[in-house]
């Protein structure tokens, strides 16, 4: 294997004779019988969310590289009708030297047909043209805006249906342009001032196309290129024959066309200026010149090969809905330069795989909708709500691991939309109902958020490659209520005869009315908890029967927060709104002061027919009042202000000494006193009715004779 070597001996006619032992044009033939292999082969696909699955319409890759060169060498066939490749924007707006050089055979020469043209517009723009006018000469311009062209125009034309290769360039230094082809220098301007640089940002830069309303170039290119740097004759020669790697010095782009099949002609280079064929047949505009063929074969299917550089392939498929699930089976075929076959490969070389799925999860229902955190009320959401928690029934399905799900929500008439970011399926969550929490801030940003409108709810569910099934929308409504209950009305009573008062064993009722209906409320009375009545219509009692310990004076009442069937609360409240209230009395009536008199001359005595008066006041308002002095029945009289006189006259029968009596009196709660038989101003009457007597008389005058 290896070079072939040859020897030949020529003898002329004289009998000279010489001896060759190699080609003078340099040409060699290699002599390979060993058959190619690949040492990488990868497989991925373009899915946007796992590169090792793919749905239907994703594309399975496989990139291949052999051992040897298998290449094959194709040009870009040009229709002539419409056909073109279109570049990236301002890929030489920095340049000042430059070189294009491409390969070319025209079909048919059209005038001012092109092979390149950059620019933004008629007005700024350079091209290189085969055939300036119709002429089969080749002419380079180039113009900026406001200006005149500044042109490269050769002298000889050119035969259709040959091959040539081409170069201009323009040297920034010398303001020196030139045009070479097939590497000798055919045409040059030494006065060329616009640089590429001089046209700005290009914006419509194409190959086969014109920025006028000039033909579509009618024939093929190969082995485009363009450099950031002016490259010599020998340069140029050296090249000619020679496919770029793409890291040469100056080398802004290189396109050696040898895709073979697709609608993009990649870069070579690091700045990977990729060429779009447009209108282009992405089979047949390539057209085959020499080399091996490569074929591969996906699911059964003729995938599309591209080169990507010399010794690396790109073996392309879309999948389809008819294609088989699983494992992407795929087949290699492929031969060297010398027409060895390679063993067909059905294998990557680092155990990467793609698994197609073409089927969508399993219809779904949500599940239940439920709002979290604070008061929580069913089929509502309220005040106090803090979340929200949406179940999803996940199937028992693995391809659903690592794939998603996204909730979707409206409220009332309004469209749905994305609650929130997608969540992720995780293995625990495969053949479990799934809980997805949301925050308050999410639920309220809702477009439409209102008052006594429902929040509606849905989700979507993709596998793991992206195959989509929407949920059937959950049962569970949540109606928007955020509007606490506002108190109506309370009043205050007991169940005394004077409903402003109590006592022990009185039942003190509070009753109260919401404007909306509400749960069952608390109210403490008096510190203790109310037994809690629903008197319907909105409306509640609270009653508590007092107790002897409790606090006498006004009885103080707590209605608790107030909450609303929604689960909204309200602060609850201490007051009446009609002003009522209710006393608690557990305290015997107390008279103060209380005085004792008569009415003799000497008011702390009496006598037979003398009158006696007990005088009280009373420290709380008194509804009876009962007297007895000397143990008979005294007259009462209300002098007003809770003061009273109770009288008696004084008989002979009565007994003397310190006058006795005994008032008893009963307060508002029919609470009677202890009697009182005592002042408590230290007065006293003493009862006389003994006449005095005389015990000795004796009568006398002071005359003498006691006459």
């Amino acid at each position: 294997e290896g070079e072939i070597d040859f020897s030949m001996l020529v003898t002329d006619y004289l009998g000279n004779q010489n001896t060759y032992s190699g080609s003078t044009d340099g040409s060699t033939v290699v002599y390979d019988k060993t058959p190619p292999e690949l040492n990488s082969v990868t497989i991925v696909s373009d899915n946007i969310y796992d590169t090792t699955w793919a749905k239907v319409n994703d594309t399975i890759s496989i990139t291949f590289t052999p051992n040897e060169e298998i290449s094959a060498d194709f040009a870009l066939s040009f229709d002539g009708i419409d056909d073109y490749i279109e570049l990236p924007d301002g890929m030489v707006s920095s340049l000042n030297d430059f070189t294009f050089i491409c390969w070319f055979n025209t079909n048919i020469n059209d005038p001012w047909t092109r092979l390149i043209d950059f620019g933004s517009s008629t007005s700024v723009n350079m091209f290189l043209t085969p055939s300036y006018g119709g002429t089969n000469i080749p002419r380079f311009a180039i113009k900026q805006s406001g200006g005149g062209e500044q042109q490269i125009t050769s002298s000889s034309p050119l035969n259709q249906g040959q091959w040539y290769h081409i170069a201009v360039t323009i040297d920034d230094n010398m303001n020196t342009g030139r045009m070479y082809l097939d590497g000798t220098l055919i045409a040059e301007n030494n006065s060329m001032t616009i640089r590429p640089s001089s046209l700005g940002n290009t914006t419509n830069n194409y190959f086969g196309k014109s920025q006028y309303n000039d033909p579509y170039l009618d024939g093929m290119m190969d082995d485009i290129s363009i450099w950031g740097r002016t490259l010599d004759q020998n340069e140029i020669q050296s090249s000619m024959y020679t496919s770029l790697n793409g890291d040469e010095n100056g080398l802004i782009s290189y396109w050696g066309l040898n895709e073979g099949s697709g609608g993009t002609t990649y870069d070579k280079s690091s700045n990977t200026n990729d060429g779009v064929l447009n209108n282009m047949d992405p089979t047949s505009a390539w057209f085959f010149q020499r080399g091996s063929v490569r074929t591969a074969t996906i699911m059964s299917q003729d995938a599309s090969i591209s080169t990507i550089n010399s010794n690396q392939f790109h073996a392309n498929y879309t999948t389809t809905i008819t294609d088989p699930e699983g494992d992407v089976q795929f087949e290699i075929s492929f031969t060297d330069l010398a027409g060895n076959d390679g063993e067909t490969v059905t294998s990557t070389t680092n155990n990467s795989r793609v698994i197609f799925d073409r089927t969508s999860p399993a219809d779904f229902t949500v599940g239940t909708v439920v709002a979290t955190g604070g008061n929580v009320v069913e089929n509502a959401w309220n005040s106090t709500n803090t979340g929200l928690d949406v179940t999803v029934p996940v199937e028992s399905d693995t391809t659903l691991k690592n794939g998603w799900i996204q909730v979707w929500t409206k409220v009332g008439n309004n469209a749905f939309e994305k609650l929130g970011d997608s969540t992720t399926i995780a293995n625990s969550d495969v053949g479990t109902d799934k809980v997805i929490s949301f925050t308050s801030e999410q639920v309220e940003a809702i477009t439409g958020f209102a008052e006594q409108d429902s929040i509606y709810i849905k989700a979507v569910m993709n596998d793991r490659p992206g195959n989509e099934t929407v949920g059937t929308e959950s049962s569970s409504r949540l109606l928007i209520d955020e509007t606490p209950p506002s108190l109506i009305s309370a009043t205050y009573e007991s169940n005394f005869s004077d409903s402003s008062l109590a006592t022990v064993g009185h039942v003190v009722t509070l009753i109260f009315e919401t404007d909306v209906e509400i749960q069952t409320p608390s109210a403490t009375i008096s510190t203790q908890n109310g037994i809690i009545s629903d008197l319907g219509s909105n409306r509640w009692s609270a009653s508590y029967e007092m107790q002897d310990g409790d606090t006498e004076g006004v009885i103080p009442f707590q209605i608790g927060t107030l909450t609303d069937s929604r689960g909204n609360p309200t602060v609850g409240s201490s007051t009446t709104t009609d002003g009522t209230e209710v006393t608690f009395d557990n305290t015997q009536p107390t008279l103060n002061p209380v005085t004792i008199l008569s009415d003799n001359p000497d008011t702390e005595w009496a006598k037979v027919g003398d009158t006696v008066t007990v005088t009280f006041t009373g420290e709380e308002t008194l509804i009876s009042q009962t007297a007895s002095i000397v143990t008979q029945s005294a007259t009462i009289t209300d002098l007003g202000g809770q003061v009273y006189a109770a009288k008696y006259k004084m008989t002979v029968s009565d007994p003397e000494g310190e006058v006795a009596f005994e008032i008893i009196v009963t307060d508002r709660l029919e609470i009677d006193s202890d009697p009182v038989t005592q002042t408590n101003d230290g007065t006293a009457v003493i009862f006389d009715r003994t006449a005095p007597t005389l015990s000795m008389v004796h009568i006398e005058s002071d005359n003498a004779n006691n006459l």
